[in-house]
């Protein structure tokens, strides 16, 4: 693997050098632009920028004002930072550049004014005025409603993917269920629109099956079907006022599920405010063979001022004009997605369990078919529940899913979820375990660990104290010396003596003592294989505890970043997301980690070190109360999530689709997709004790 500087120079110098002409001027002036910077000789770079340092001098290059590139002719701006903050430097220059006609790049050649130009997508589903269905409603005597995708929708993108749920669900079986439930049906001739029970005759011909077998098979079916319906609350209401008002209620649908089975499927979302429910099945005819004339002639309707509110085209709209029915056409949650900026998630073949999730995003996002979208089907969102669900809780339940399979592969004996990052992480695990014992999980630890306490612990010589010295933070070696070992450097100039550094290492001696106490608490030793759950990392507190406990762990992050250390490149680790620099993906991981490890910490601070009894001792808690309750609301939301998807995804020990879509769904979450009124969600802080700093800007 490339260490970063490589990484960066190769890059420069085929995407810029190489590739693109003019003047460059490179944004960022630290440790990787400046090795770039005496790597790269060329007369090409006319300068830097950084808001910062204008008016330096760094390695011959000045830095530069918004004033002074502005001037200079054929100039572009090439971005030197991590993923993760690079949309944040564009959004602090976006207006200067749009002004001056200044094209940026990151350092992969990609050209972020086009990136983050609007994304232009119109259609009139996201123009409906709830206002004039109400007014038509009014003016009605006798209003009509279709079921499914218009008061119910369910969270598959087709019906017919029920039966594939299904698949998972009797995998064990001689047949595949959705090939031959598909063809029981399609053996009737067209137009006898058979009833589910007469489906199921056939199907149990067909398979050969007992009564009990193809009984069981059907309820089968209609308890997933249940499942997977979600209740469409505005439209659920606007059938309630209409019925309030005095109108005549009906419901009518083309389905195989007679209206006792949809009475009884109704209630269950408390529907039932209305007269009667006409069922194709039932009349032999669907909506365009002469449903509507049936509930004409049925109920009297003839000289009555009908309305009909339905999402799909030929069978609520055209169908019901030809038969004299004023039509209203709603669209469904997937027919929205399909038109909106997020149809890039159904440009691809998917899996089931993409499906799942996908559909269950559409049914949230555009579950009021009257909502405040843009025209391009843009999101506007003032509830921090929902912008959890449909951003930030699916790529956690993939980790969940995968952490599981991979524990089944690695023969792990225990996993160790350490604080703070591992309290949600853990919470989720053990309710999937508990819920679901045949899968034999293995035992959980919630780990007291940080990387000032397992690093100092570790430290067992004077280099292994410099190295502690030598990760980043605030203040000099003496300062360093203070807060990670607990030792007092009174020497009068900058140097460290040596014998301060022998008393460091008795100070680490006493904290890895008082550390394995608590360990020994934990009963870790007694297990063969430990496995080590951590969030974006590059293995430091993995290796660190390896050196504590004198055992290998085998790691599995959300996401591995790539370290120079050959210690760390040797652990033994799978990531959810392949490793890779800070510079070289593109995922959207790399943007939003920060923000996503404020979320996931616990309501404890982080911990500094063990007593003498093996009990933790915290740093001071910094965050307020306001913000400890807002994550306690947040863990329950993304804990609810999860344990939906865990009712919707039979079989996930089986499922293997990669971390692509989850990954474009947090995407999502930037301002270009999403428009998030000014929540408190947007200013969590997250302290980082060992570096010294506080981030506070969410790279959106």
């Amino acid at each position: 693997m490339y260490v970063e500087e490589q990484y960066i120079r190769e890059e420069f110098n085929k995407n810029f050098i190489l590739g693109i002409p003019g003047n460059i001027v490179i944004y960022g002036t630290g440790i990787h632009t400046q090795k770039l910077l005496k790597a790269v000789k060329t007369d090409r770079i006319v300068g830097l920028m950084d808001i910062q340092k204008t008016g330096e001098v760094i390695l011959g290059k000045k830095v530069l004002s918004y004033e002074e590139v502005a001037r200079i002719k054929d100039v572009y701006i090439v971005i030197i930072a991590r993923n993760a903050v690079i949309n944040i430097i564009y959004r602090r220059i976006k207006e200067f550049v749009s002004k001056n006609g200044i094209d940026v790049y990151d350092i992969n050649g990609s050209n972020l004014c086009r990136e983050f130009a609007d994304l232009k997508r119109e259609h009139e589903c996201f123009s409906l005025n709830i206002s004039d269905l109400k007014k038509k409603i009014s003016n009605a005597d006798v209003v009509s409603f279709d079921i499914f995708d218009t008061l119910l929708t369910r969270q598959v993108l087709r019906p017919r993917n029920i039966f594939d749920v299904m698949n998972q669900i009797l995998a064990n079986k001689s047949y595949v269920f959705s090939t031959e439930r598909i063809k029981a049906e399609d053996d009737f001739p067209i137009g006898s629109n058979p009833t589910i029970y007469q489906i199921y005759g056939r199907l149990k011909e067909n398979l050969n099956l007992s009564d009990a077998e193809a009984e069981e098979l059907l309820q089968l079916e209609l308890e997933i079907e249940k499942k997977y319906l979600v209740r469409r609350e505005v439209m659920c209401n606007i059938l309630e006022e209409a019925a309030n008002r005095g109108k005549r209620i009906f419901l009518v649908s083309d389905m195989y599920m007679p209206s006792g089975i949809l009475r009884n499927l109704l209630s269950e979302f408390n529907i039932t405010r209305f007269e009667d429910l006409l069922v194709s099945c039932e009349y032999g005819k669907t909506k365009e063979e002469g449903l509507f004339k049936e509930l004409i002639l049925k109920k009297e309707l003839d000289g009555k001022t009908v309305l009909h509110i339905g999402d799909n085209l030929f069978a609520d709209v055209l169908s019901a004009e030809k038969s004299g029915i004023m039509p209203y056409k709603v669209y469904g949650p997937v027919e929205m997605l399909e038109n909106s900026i997020y149809s890039d998630t159904l440009t691809r073949s998917l899996s089931l369990e993409e499906n799942i999730v996908i559909a269950s995003f559409a049914s949230n996002a555009y579950n009021n078919p009257f909502g405040e979208y843009q025209k391009n089907g843009k999101l506007f969102l003032n509830d921090k529940k929902k912008v959890i669900d449909l951003f930030i809780s699916p790529v956690i339940w993939k980790y969940s899913i995968w952490l599981i399979q991979q524990l089944k592969i690695r023969e792990i004996d225990c996993i160790i979820f350490p604080s703070r990052d591992g309290f949600v992480l853990k919470k989720i695990y053990d309710e999937i375990r508990n819920s679901q014992k045949t899968l034999d999980m293995p035992d959980s630890h919630y780990l007291y660990a940080s990387r000032r306490l397992t690093l100092t612990a570790a430290s067992q010589t004077v280099e292994d104290v410099k190295n502690v010295l030598r990760f980043e933070g605030a203040g000099s070696d003496k300062d360093k010396l203070k807060e990670r070992f607990e030792t007092v450097c009174n020497s009068a100039t900058e140097n460290v003596p040596e014998g301060v550094f022998e008393e460091a290492l008795k100070e680490a001696a006493k904290e890895k003592e008082n550390y394995v106490k608590y360990l020994q608490k934990n009963d870790l030793y007694k297990n063969k294989r430990i496995g080590f759950v951590d969030f974006v990392a590059m293995g430091t507190i993995q290796e660190a505890l390896q050196r504590i406990i004198g055992k290998k762990l085998y790691g599995f992050y959300f996401l591995r970043r790539s370290a120079n250390e050959s210690s760390k490149r040797e652990l033994e680790c799978d990531s959810l997301y392949k490793v890779n620099g800070d510079f070289q993906l593109e995922a959207n991981i790399y943007r939003f980690y920060y923000f996503l490890e404020t979320l996931l910490t616990s309501y404890e601070p982080t911990v500094r070190y063990m007593d003498a009894n093996g009990n933790p001792v915290f740093y001071e808690e910094k965050r307020d109360e306001n913000t400890l309750n807002m994550l306690q609301c947040i863990h329950s939301y993304v804990i609810e999530y999860c344990r939906k998807m865990q009712e919707l995804c039979p079989n996930i020990i089986k499922w293997n689709s990669g971390v692509e879509i989850y990954d474009q769904l947090l995407g999502f979450f930037s301002l270009d997709y999403a428009d998030i009124e000014d929540m408190e969600i947007c200013h969590l802080k997250n302290i980082d004790e060992f570096m010294g700093r506080c981030v506070t800007e969410i790279n959106r």
